[in-house]
């Protein structure tokens, strides 16, 4: 990860080996700089504050329309360049 300095990421939080909000922080480590979404299957009442805690920028429960999620990756990054 630290190879390429993507300045997104969309994590999925059924990941295999580790639980995503466990790979969250090694993550926005791995990535100074760069934003993090959350994409989950999971009730935003469940997980979407522990994700937000952990270093996740924003959280998409899966589901959401492509128009939406394309709304909040333009935000997220727009909030970058700000």
């Amino acid at each position: 990860m630290e190879r390429y300095r993507p300045d997104l990421l969309i994590l999925d939080l059924a990941i295999p080996e580790m639980d995503g909000l466990q790979a969250l922080p090694h993550l926005g480590r791995s990535i100074p700089g760069g934003r993090i979404i959350v994409i989950s299957g999971f009730a935003p009442s469940t997980v979407e504050a522990e994700a937000l805690r952990l270093g996740a920028d924003r959280y998409v429960a899966k589901g959401t329309a492509a128009a939406e999620i394309r709304r909040v990756v333009l935000e997220v990054l727009s909030d970058r360049i700000s």
